[in-house]
């Protein structure tokens, strides 16, 4: 176990937006960023082959991204807004913080879950793990990948989903090789990398809906949360196709 560390840099660095209006970004993010790499990947008159394995890297890398942002913004919430207890994540929850940095933190928002966010690196889905199975319940990526709340009429999606666990997952070991490596090969199919596209969307809806669980929220505001997610991923997904297709 770790110490909390007084990172000022990153601290200032954290994503400010509002969750709603992150939630409107990541999706544009992925339905008119990463998708259409997706489309160029499949497109067999482009035969660049060196060029399609940078695309490959830079998907990887953006989408990770996203989610390094997401869980961020989840721990400051849950410590700073809905005030969860975190002292257990930690060996010793003290902090030092140099006297010379006091008039910078004074001018700045600095705040408890912000120290704690980025105490960790949200990059790393062990780190991950730990500090959702500390702030919301333990084993929390397990309690994610049962996905218990959901509609009887999604299961298609739901046994997908879990299929391409291991798959999805494994994007933060090659996000992390990627960028140590000026020769790292992508070995996932375009398809498979459409898979996991699809898949980091219902993870972070699962998360929503695992967090959810422990905020208390009634199972009717999170089947009502999750039918508004799948439909807006549905109607994402088919304003994309009916763009191919003229």
């Amino acid at each position: 176990m770790k110490n909390p560390q007084f990172k000022l840099g990153k601290i200032k660095n954290i994503d400010e937006t509002e969750s709603k209006e992150f939630q409107k970004i990541s999706s544009n993010i992925v339905f008119k960023e990463l998708l259409p790499i997706i489309q160029q990947l499949n497109n067999a008159n482009y035969k660049n082959e060196e060029l399609k394995q940078h695309l490959r890297r830079y998907l990887i890398i953006r989408l990770v991204t996203i989610l390094e942002v997401y869980f961020t913004k989840w721990v400051v919430r849950l410590i700073d807004l809905y005030k969860l207890p975190y002292s257990n994540m930690f060996e010793n929850p003290n902090i030092n913080i140099p006297i010379s940095r006091l008039q910078e933190i004074k001018k700045d928002q600095i705040s408890e879950g912000k120290i704690v966010a980025t105490s960790f690196n949200m990059q790393n889905i062990s780190e991950i793990n730990h500090v959702f199975s500390k702030l919301v319940t333990p084993n929390f990526l397990e309690r994610v990948k049962e996905g218990k709340i959901h509609r009887e009429g999604n299961k298609k999606e739901k046994n997908q989903f879990v299929a391409n666990w291991d798959m999805f997952l494994n994007i933060f070991k090659i996000r992390n090789d990627n960028i140590h490596s000026l020769h790292y090969h992508v070995k996932y199919s375009d398809e498979e990398l459409n898979q996991i596209i699809n898949a980091s969307q219902f993870f972070i809806m699962f998360v929503d809906l695992t967090i959810g669980q422990k905020l208390f929220f009634t199972k009717t505001e999170l089947l009502k949360k999750h039918d508004e997610f799948i439909y807006k991923f549905l109607e994402n997904k088919l304003r994309i196709l009916s763009i191919d297709r003229r």
